[in-house]
């Protein structure tokens, strides 16, 4: 296991222990113990960068769907411009052949 990070601080009053004087080890606590602040800007919420993120997000949706639907689209059309028999003729009765044939 890994030493903790921050060791236990020696006791200020260490009269049951009988060692130093509280005083003394307060002031080696204090000359030990260094603290470091570190200025950090305070954090902003970005209104307007999350908005226009979003649209271009959208924007990048709408975009490829149209481009998709198009692609998409153009081939049914091609494939159904290829079938040299017409859907008419495959469900038609053809009531007009039979009256020229009798």
């Amino acid at each position: 296991a890994a030493p903790p990070v921050d060791p236990q601080c020696p006791r200020v009053y260490s009269d049951s222990e009988g060692g130093t004087p509280p005083l003394i080890s307060f002031l080696a606590t204090k000359l030990v113990r260094t603290i470091t602040w570190v200025k950090v800007e305070k954090p902003v919420f970005d209104l307007v960068g999350v908005v226009l993120g979003s649209l271009s997000l959208a924007g990048i949706l709408a975009v490829a769907a149209a481009l998709l639907g198009s692609i998409f689209g153009f081939i049914l059309i091609r494939r159904a411009r290829r079938i040299t028999v017409p859907a008419s003729d495959a469900v038609s009765l053809h009531l007009d052949a039979a009256s020229t044939q009798a």
